[in-house]
């Protein structure tokens, strides 16, 4: 079975999928299994490891994927994203904030880790600092106001703007 992935560096990749699970197995001269090859630590194929196991829910292994590239490239924005996600679903929601709160201190001005603050705070009942980060969000970027309306993380912050 082959994926196809668009990579973070903007072109299709063509992988076939089991080269990228973490456990598969390829017999040596010896009969033993071999581990992957060496290349399953390289960037292009950690981001389509990242695709591949999002897909399969598999949030664990996407965490710990996540944390090697922001390791890795801290100024991507979007790998803490990835990293707080994989980790919220793996974990509890107080280590995704801390992940986040981390991130907006090395991108301040990406919209998308303040919208997701927003979501953390709300579901966390800290609704002044939710509100704070979804207007800083959309401050930024007008379009994470039609995300506010739709995002059901933020309902507890929609329950308090309706009682105002």
């Amino acid at each position: 079975m082959f994926i196809l992935i668009e990579s973070r560096l903007g072109r299709l990749l063509d992988f076939p999928v089991g080269d990228f699970l973490p456990y598969r197995r390829q017999p040596s001269r010896k009969g033993a299994f071999q581990g992957l090859p060496f290349c399953r630590h390289l960037p292009e194929v950690l981001v389509a490891r990242l695709a591949i196991y999002h897909g399969l829910k598999k949030w664990d292994l996407l965490a710990v994927v996540a944390k090697r590239l922001t390791a890795w490239n801290p100024k991507d924005p979007g790998f803490f994203v990835e990293l707080a996600y994989a980790t919220g679903r793996a974990e509890s929601i107080h280590a995704p904030h801390a992940i986040l709160t981390r991130a907006a201190g090395l991108h301040p001005n990406d919209p998308t880790i303040q919208f997701n603050l927003a979501c953390y705070e709300a579901q966390m009942g800290s609704l002044n600092r939710a509100k704070a980060h979804l207007k800083r969000a959309t401050e930024i970027d007008a379009k994470f106001k039609l995300m506010a309306l739709e995002d059901p993380d933020l309902e507890p912050l929609w329950a308090s703007l309706a009682a105002e």
